[in-house]
């Protein structure tokens, strides 16, 4: 059997009995066969669920396949979502759910990587261990770790508390942290300050695309639950003309008054971002009711980015880290306070403009987003810069 058709065989495998288990024997010869066929070998760790995450790891698969045949990339996970409408990680790519220490153990004993890389730290309990101990005791060459979320105070995450204890990350390579929290605040983790490089969020531009058409309906939608205040945005529905209608992506939904569930529909989150790229995809914009910044400045910044990769029109809260993205009346519209009324005449704004200017401000978005926040371009970056460099591939 060829090397290629015996990663295709077992790409798709689990780690655990519920599915279709890798034996230590198969393991064996994959790990000889890997050795002679790859010069570069990555890990991506890959243990808190998250959509933005998964996207994350398909940019990654997508980099690994553009730098050719000498490199692949394995994949640690825990999720429970499959994600089996994102394209698949290629014939040489194991993606593996975690199910156990001792099935660890045996999978690192047989295969050896160049570099581990971390996206995030764990928020489930069950995964801090594998995650400790991977950061600890890998025999890869360098380590690396991504924030693909925002930091939390300590007591929030078990996970980023043990994390600072152990100082789990004072032998890595390099650190990349979102540039919506200080290169101190992310040192309480232990990484030397020199290793650790500033980056913008970012989101899968390849996924998350569009166009302007007949596809939109008369409605406006408003996604994600943090900072969200609901009832400014249910008091300017009260506002608005009949004819348009609300749809909200909401984790926590809010009661919705008698007199307006026939023009407020509660659509439920999901792991599976499908339903967000389709609830964003048919409204005429995205109104996002973002209250005071509470710690996290960067409220609502996911969110308004994949809609301005979308070509939608964002109307959100403004303040210095989301106008680092979002120019009022360029690429979107921001208001200063959240109320009611503030929402109400960002909408109109919105209404009121004629086709030619809603199609270049949707435009400029779209470039906004691909220009500064493309996954793609931030997982060629890095694999040039880390890998590519380092193997002389």
């Amino acid at each position: 059997m060829s090397p290629a058709s015996i990663f295709k065989l077992i790409s798709s495998c689990n780690m655990h009995s519920g599915g279709a288990a890798i034996s230590p024997a198969v393991l064996n010869r994959v790990a000889r066969v890997r050795d002679r066929c790859f010069r570069a070998k990555i890990l991506l760790v890959n243990l808190h669920e998250a959509p933005l995450n998964a996207h994350m790891e398909q940019a990654f698969a997508r980099a690994v396949a553009a730098a050719g045949k000498n490199l692949v990339m394995d994949v640690l996970h825990s999720f429970s979502c499959n994600y089996d409408f994102l394209s698949s990680m290629g014939q040489a790519g194991l993606r593996l759910n975690y199910s156990g220490m001792t099935n660890l153990r045996t999978f690192m004993e047989n295969l050896v990587y160049d570099a581990v890389v971390f996206i995030d730290l764990p928020y489930k309990d069950e995964d801090v261990v594998p995650y400790s101990w991977l950061a600890m005791r890998s025999n890869a060459l360098s380590r690396y770790f991504i924030a693909n979320d925002i930091l939390l105070p300590r007591g929030s995450i078990f996970g980023m508390d043990l994390a600072e204890n152990l100082g789990l990350f004072g032998d890595f390579s390099a650190a990349y942290t979102l540039n919506q929290h200080s290169r101190e605040a992310w040192g309480r983790f232990g990484f030397p300050p020199d290793r650790i490089f500033e980056r913008d969020l970012a989101v899968d531009c390849r996924y998350y695309d569009g166009s302007r058409g007949n596809n939109e309906e008369e409605y406006f939608c408003a996604c994600g639950q943090a900072a969200r205040h609901y009832p400014a945005l249910i008091e300017a529905a009260r506002e608005l003309p009949a004819r348009f209608r609300f749809k909200l992506y909401a984790g926590k939904p809010p009661r919705i008054p008698t007199l307006l569930q026939k023009r407020i529909e509660i659509v439920p989150v999901t792991q599976d971002s499908r339903h967000m790229r389709r609830v964003i995809a048919g409204a005429r914009g995205v109104v996002l009711p973002i209250g005071p910044d509470e710690g996290n400045p960067g409220a609502g910044l996911t969110v308004s980015l994949i809609a301005m990769a979308m070509r939608k029109i964002v109307l959100t809260r403004g303040n210095p880290c989301i106008h680092r993205y979002l120019k009022n009346g360029v690429n979107a519209f921001t208001y200063t306070q959240l109320s009611g009324a503030g929402l109400i005449k960002g909408i109109r704004r919105i209404l009121s403009l004629r086709r030619s200017e809603a199609d270049l401000m949707t435009e400029n978005a779209r470039k906004t987003v691909l220009r500064i926040n493309n996954l793609d371009s931030f997982a060629r970056m890095f694999l040039k810069r880390h890998i590519l460099s380092a193997v002389k591939l």
